[in-house]
């Protein structure tokens, strides 16, 4: 069992595709940070690119570009859809904090429940009930969690919060990197997160270590210390 609390990830395919004339055929170009053997390409995005293929009667195609073949990181995906780059992308909006504030609710612990399926129906609602307005330059085609984030170790087993001394782990967005600081981890210094090496996101998703952790955990008191407990990464 883990110390930390549970999350889900919120990923996104947003689109600014125009409306092709029902006679041209038409190639979609699609980007996302995930390798081209990755789950989300092998059985979301091909298997949806062969719906499209079939039932336009090969008129729709897909041109895939994983592990950001087209350039640029993660966090810049969304521009990349937004500047024509790409014609769909599939990303996590949590890549690039601070874009889609209101989104980042769903990335705290307990908002939505455990599970892909029930976690994806509650966003989805959330989405056409409080998100549009966020979104309103993008075709929003589908949003998705996963089954919910643990900590995942080579090879030591979570069970309290001293099981985290020494450990360098990495935050995916900057609600997980919060909940990693207020646990008495620091920032690392190196280390790439997602794929980028802005100073900026590895503030936010970057590496992060924990020294020896107080029995007060997140609670302890850093008014007269503000690393009382910290090591540096290596």
């Amino acid at each position: 069992m883990s110390c930390m609390p549970k999350a889900l990830t919120l990923t996104i395919a947003m689109s600014l595709c125009g409306v092709a004339n029902a006679a041209d055929s038409v190639t979609l170009k699609i980007a996302h940070f995930l390798p081209a053997t990755s789950n989300v390409q092998l059985n979301v995005l091909e298997p949806w690119c062969k719906t499209l293929s079939d039932e336009s009667q090969g008129r729709i195609k897909c041109q895939l570009y994983p592990s950001m073949q087209l350039g640029g990181t993660p966090a810049q995906l969304v521009d990349q859809v937004r500047n024509g780059v790409a014609d769909i992308i599939w990303t996590a909006p949590g890549y690039s904090p601070g874009r889609f504030p209101k989104t980042e609710v769903i990335e705290l612990p307990g908002m939505i429940p455990l599970g892909g399926v029930a976690g994806s129906q509650v966003i989805w609602n959330f989405y056409q009930q409080q998100l549009q307005d966020e979104y309103r330059d993008f075709k929003v085609l589908a949003m998705h969690a996963d089954g919910g984030m643990n900590l995942h170790t080579r090879d030591r087993s979570i069970q309290s919060l001293s099981d985290f001394q020494g450990l360098k782990l990495r935050a995916p967005n900057r609600t997980i990197s919060n909940i990693l600081s207020a646990l008495g981890a620091r920032r690392g210094s190196g280390g790439h997160a997602a794929g980028t090496n802005h100073r900026s996101d590895l503030q936010r998703r970057g590496r992060w270590c924990f020294g020896r952790v107080g029995k007060r955990g997140a609670h302890q008191d850093r008014r007269s210390d503000p690393l009382p407990h910290r090591q540096p990464c290596r």
